[in-house]
């Protein structure tokens, strides 16, 4: 086979793996092992493939946390439930490693559009899902596609700023029609998602986007004005997922459902007290939890996250795992800024924006811990890396 089908075949595994992205984590997972040994096959039949563009900084990081999430599994209260945990760890490292090695080689020009069929895949789905079924006792089902309702929200939130991003920019190609067609179709998945912390995470972006191109600085006035706007009309939604339901449930007596987190933040962070240094071990939240909070929260007794990644890691892998998830994403963010002061292209916009929204979202969420809306992400950030040829 010639050197130019290799590549033909290539570009198709990238662009399946695009389009799946947002609708399945095992599909991601299977193509990225087809692809895997693709690039093998690729490298013994003597292609000359870029493996040194694998070593960024943030290799270098997730590979430092990884090897600390070793130790801290070893040194936590129970390693035998911390050891399991560790394919996470690996999961991410290994997947950057091979967008990074496989997306130089592949043709970025259709990758738009099979992103953007994933997304819209979803979206469709989620909106059906609101608009013709009901939950048991009647009330309205959160969109949620074929993920858990938090995780749609947040995977939609990153796809709506890459749409943004090139209908601010006045892009040609996808076409400015199919843009605004994605935007109200996506727009309308998430406002019938309900997912707070997306919201959040979806108004950062927007903001960031703003700040890092000056032709995009009305979408900090679409976001400030839309914010409150999408909140008060979530009010008027025939569910129990809003602001006037959590005031009813804080009324509830025995410990308050409507306002869990705040439970499960101070656990995470009696937790870290008691172990400050490498944590309790990956996993053993869940573990130690009774041993902190004692009763019935939200119809659970007991609670494997604490709905806040840097709470829950800072118990779990104490100060040396809480170093290292810092230096992980702070490099990340820190180089997509980089690449947008170097050049305010669609797509270093669009992984500096999502960056931003995942810190965001992770003040209510663990979604570094979420292997869909992880690969999600790095998918997005190492096209952009591989994009501007690693000169920052």
């Amino acid at each position: 086979m010639l050197e130019s089908d290799r590549g033909t075949i290539l570009t198709g595994a990238v662009l399946a793996l695009a389009a799946t992205l947002p609708v399945s984590i095992a599909g991601v997972n299977c193509l990225a092992v087809a692809l895997t040994a693709l690039l093998l096959w690729m490298n013994s039949s003597g292609d000359r493939l870029p493996w040194r563009a694998v070593a960024t900084p943030f290799s270098a990081w997730l590979l430092a946390y990884f090897c600390v999430a070793i130790v801290v599994s070893a040194a936590g209260v129970d390693p035998a439930t911390s050891w399991p945990m560790l394919h996470k760890d690996l999961h991410k490292l290994w997947l950057t490693a091979l967008l990074l090695a496989a997306l130089p080689l592949a043709d970025r020009k259709r990758l738009w559009p099979a992103l953007g069929t994933g997304f819209t895949l979803i979206a469709a789905a989620g909106i059906a899902q609101t608009l013709l079924l009901r939950m048991p006792d009647g009330t309205m089902i959160r969109a949620h596609a074929f993920v858990h309702p938090v995780t749609y929200g947040e995977i939609l939130s990153l796809g709506f700023l890459g749409a943004a991003c090139l209908r601010g920019l006045g892009e040609k190609a996808p076409p400015k029609k199919a843009l605004d067609a994605f935007l109200v179709l996506s727009g309308a998945a998430l406002f019938l998602n309900q997912t707070r912390g997306a919201l959040l995470g979806l108004f950062v972006g927007l903001l960031a986007l703003a700040c890092g191109d000056k032709r995009l600085r009305r979408l900090a006035l679409f976001a400030v004005a839309g914010l409150p706007l999408v909140l008060a009309l979530w009010e008027l939604l025939p569910n129990n997922h809003t602001i006037a339901q959590m005031v009813i449930r804080s009324r509830e007596p025995g410990p308050n459902g409507a306002l869990a987190r705040l439970i499960l933040w101070r656990v995470g962070w009696d937790i870290f007290r008691s172990h400050p240094w490498l944590g309790a071990g990956p996993g053993n939240y869940r573990t130690l939890f009774t041993h902190y909070f004692q009763g019935v929260l939200d119809g659970q007794r007991v609670w494997g996250s604490a709905h806040n990644l840097y709470i829950h890691q800072a118990a779990e892998r104490g100060l040396l795992g809480l170093a290292a998830l810092g230096g992980l994403l702070a490099t990340m963010t820190w180089r997509a800024w980089r690449r947008v002061q170097s050049a305010a292209t669609p797509l270093n916009l669009w992984a500096f924006s999502c960056c931003m929204a995942f810190l965001a979202m992770n003040l209510t969420e663990v979604a570094f811990q979420n292997e869909q809306v992880m690969s999600l992400l790095l998918f997005i950030w190492c096209l952009a890396e591989s994009a501007s040829g690693h000169l920052i």
